[in-house]
């Protein structure tokens, strides 16, 4: 009946859309992945981890991002049956720390 998740992300979203440059902003991001992350949704926690990555490289959450979207990547890829581009991505992220 609540949506109380869903309501978290939005303001989330409305820190980071309202005050890009505040110090907020990559909490926010930070935040919003860690949820999608925890709940097994690995392609949005990938995609927010690599906002954080390349929107705020000065964050303190630099590393944080990358070990959890390595992570993400991994976790996305399903199997030698499937495309293997996440496991492509895995290792440029790797290479890239």
């Amino acid at each position: 009946m609540f949506d109380t998740r869903g309501h978290s992300l939005k303001v989330y979203e409305q820190i980071r859309l309202n005050d890009p440059t505040g110090s907020l902003a990559d909490d926010s991001i930070m935040a919003t992945a860690n949820s999608h992350f925890v709940h097994g949704e690995w392609d949005d926690a990938d995609y927010h981890y690599g906002l954080l990555r390349t929107e705020y490289p000065r964050s303190e959450y630099q590393y944080q991002a990358h070990l959890l979207g390595l992570r993400c990547k991994l976790l996305r890829y399903q199997g030698p049956g499937y495309d293997n581009s996440p496991l492509v991505e895995a290792d440029e992220l790797a290479s890239s720390f």
